[in-house]
């Protein structure tokens, strides 16, 4: 029996999660299309028949699939289980945050750490070999590197059969990455401020990052020559994500966006399909979330936002 209700039984031989090639229980869902899956490491999520072979047979998505495994499993922790369509996994697997060094990863599996500790003096559980994909790492011989590095830093201590607990060095450095914006809840929108624009502002990007636990950051657009204000570059520091709007194509966008880039702070991208003029090819190639109306642009943006944005997803206390 399942947390989440009887399960059926699937009548295809696999067996095995097509992510991580662990065994899971299914549930068909109410389309034939589609079922559910609740994998240990991935969490639960729901694939459809396409996506499914996509995941087991297309080279292309198989070297990836533990990007997809990462988002699945923040999202199901988040209580917001991802449903995975042939046309979306191209999409998550570009958004995927994939640690650029051991140190960002070192950092990803503290705040992890830190995220499941109740108190500075609590103690925290870890489990290699499924929670490995929250560092959106390839396998668990990874994660148990991260972990012993950790240790040997002095930032956790960590002993045969104990609990994790993290230091007093290990709480500087969660200070530290807190004041660079890396635990910051707020979320930096970068749009043309154009009356048109007001209600997808007001009606799908302020909406869905409230409903995501950021605290949104719009402040007035203006031309520049050369210089952007320093406000703006210290509310970009201050933020964990930043929102870049490109509906038309305004050039402090593309500024701001890049800036986040270089920081490291997630940078989700947004257009209204209808618009017109082409995208610099400078960011062509990144993925866009293409809106029809308010209503498309929340349910979109939140969706990415759970999906690419780790331990990050839950309204409340930031993590």
């Amino acid at each position: 029996m399942s947390q989440f209700g009887p399960l059926v039984q699937d009548p295809r031989p696999e067996t095995l999660c097509p992510l991580c090639e662990q065994p899971f229980d299914v549930r068909q869902l109410e389309r034939i299309d589609s079922i559910w899956i609740e994998c240990p490491r991935c969490g639960r999520y729901s694939i459809d028949r396409f996506a499914e072979v996509m995941v087991r047979q297309d080279p292309a998505i198989v070297s990836k699939r533990y990007i997809l495994s990462a988002a699945t499993r923040q999202a199901s922790d988040n209580n917001a289980p991802l449903r995975l369509v042939t046309d979306e996994l191209p999409a998550l697997i570009s958004v995927g945050r994939v640690p650029r060094t051991p140190q960002e990863a070192m950092d990803r599996l503290l705040l992890v750490l830190h995220a499941r500790t109740q108190s500075f003096r609590g103690h925290t559980e870890w489990n290699n070999a499924v929670d490995y994909p929250l560092l959106t790492v390839e396998n668990a011989g990874t994660a148990n590197w991260l972990m012993y590095q950790l240790s040997q830093s002095g930032l956790i201590t960590q002993e045969r059969g104990q609990p994790i607990e993290i230091t007093l060095r290990g709480w500087e450095r969660i200070e530290a990455l807190r004041t660079t914006g890396t635990l910051s809840n707020q979320a930096f929108i970068a749009m043309a401020f154009d009356r048109s624009l007001d209600a997808a502002r007001d009606q799908g990007f302020i909406p869905a990052l409230e409903a995501t636990g950021f605290t949104p950051v719009v402040l007035s657009l203006r031309e520049h020559n050369g210089l952007i204000d320093d406000v703006i570059l210290s509310e970009i520091k201050r933020s964990g994500l930043l929102v870049a709007d490109f509906t038309m194509l305004k050039g402090g966008v593309y500024f701001e966006a890049g800036f986040a880039m270089g920081l490291g702070i997630p940078v989700i991208r947004t257009r209204k399909a209808a618009d017109d003029g082409d995208l610099h090819f400078d960011v062509s190639h990144y993925n866009f979330i293409f809106w029809a109306d308010e209503t498309d642009l929340r349910e979109k943006l939140e969706r990415r936002i759970r999906a690419t944005v780790p331990g990050r997803a839950n309204k409340g206390e930031p993590q």
